[in-house]
């Protein structure tokens, strides 16, 4: 059997990178895979030329042979009506389906719930994700099996040594970066707070808000007092990923107090690039996120509406803590306790590579269905 990644892949959002990273690390380790390309994004001048960019031209043109596929969609399991019903995961077509399902929440909609019955397995992005999807199946009396692997980090487009863009001229000396679309899933309302609370424009700090989609400038900028503290917001879907690591080589600490996460990619982009993290101790992120390599904030728990005002928990982050760790990490900068947080965090990322997500996923394939075919 080979193996077919059915999916988006041409854009920027963590569902193509997820796809994109994982096709070609099953690829380079030896399987032969197919794609089915979503057509999203693909003639976008950002991605001509992107780093994989040929490589996936020539897997996105292989027949599929369906007959003998294990095949990977990455979809909710049922779309419709906010999405076409064609990707819902009852049309997966392939001898294996399985489904990919990036999660948070500890509840699932119920809509959801026979999609599910009718995939071999469902693959998810950690063993946070994977341990709430295989609960709610089991409280629905479904027996589909759950794997969660975690994701991998392109150590060739995070590193320390990226160029830092040259997007932040007119930030501050300190630069704190938050990357995410204004979500109070991420915790952007929370971060927000907290910044406006804790610093003023007497100190030499910028919060660098990297963000896109539904979120918006005005959003972040809006209704400052007269001497709040520096903010830039960069709002750009559009960025090319040679460009991304740059990022956070330019800025001195992530801040991400996400109240629900699936994996938490930029957290383990920033350790890559040497930069530290402030994050929630709660999370999915906890796989690779310890103390010695991140600033963990105590939190609360919540009922929260993540999707479709489906109602779970999700984990609050206590905002004086939050301050506390922002002006520590601010105050601390250059110190032996920041470069130690730094070392470790660049080991970590070393160790999440999609090499090791791509294998792991293949085992799992193979231990449950049977050898992959190679190349």
């Amino acid at each position: 059997m080979h193996l077919v990644i059915d999916g988006r892949l041409y854009e920027n959002d963590s569902f193509s990178i997820i796809n994109k990273n994982l096709a070609c690390a099953l690829y380079r380790l030896g399987y032969d895979v197919r794609l089915n390309a979503w057509e999203q994004g693909r003639e976008k001048p950002h991605w001509k030329s992107f780093i994989d960019r040929d490589l996936l031209d020539e897997l996105a043109v292989k027949p599929k042979d369906y007959e003998n596929a294990v095949t990977i969609r990455q979809s909710w399991p049922r779309c419709d009506p906010h999405y076409s019903a064609f990707y819902n995961w009852d049309s997966i077509p392939g001898k294996v389906k399985i489904g990919l399902l990036p999660w948070e929440s500890d509840r699932l909609p119920l809509r959801w719930l026979e999609n599910m019955r009718t995939v071999d397995a469902v693959l998810t992005i950690s063993p946070f994700s994977a341990d709430r999807i295989r609960q709610a199946l089991s409280h629905a009396g479904i027996e589909t099996p759950v794997w969660g692997v975690p994701l991998g980090v392109d150590l060739r487009l995070f590193h320390p040594e990226c160029p830092p863009t040259l997007r932040l001229a007119v930030a501050r000396s300190f630069r704190f970066l938050h990357i995410g679309v204004g979500q109070p899933r991420k915790g952007s309302d929370l971060l927000r707070e907290a910044y406006l609370q804790e610093f003023t424009d007497a100190d030499d700090v910028t919060l660098v808000v990297k963000t896109g989609g539904w979120d918006s400038i005005a959003a972040w900028t809006d209704g400052l007092r007269p001497n709040a503290p520096h903010l830039l917001v960069i709002h750009d879907d559009n960025i090319p990923e040679s460009e991304l690591g740059g990022f956070y080589t330019a800025c001195h600490c992530l801040v991400h107090p996400a109240r629900l996460e699936g994996f938490g990619l930029t957290m383990l982009e920033a350790m890559a690039c040497g930069i530290p993290v402030i994050c929630t101790e709660r999370g999915a992120h906890r796989v690779f996120a310890r103390p010695e390599n991140a600033v963990l904030v105590p939190c609360v728990d919540e009922p929260f509406a993540f999707f479709e005002d489906l109602v779970g928990m999700a984990s609050r982050v206590d905002l004086p803590s939050l301050r506390h760790a922002m002006r520590t990490v601010y105050d601390q900068r250059g110190d032996a306790v920041v470069a130690d947080r730094v070392h470790w965090g660049v080991s970590t990322a070393e160790m999440f590579s999609w090499k090791v997500c791509a294998f792991t996923v293949a085992y799992m394939v193979e231990k449950a269905f049977g050898r992959l075919d190679r190349v």
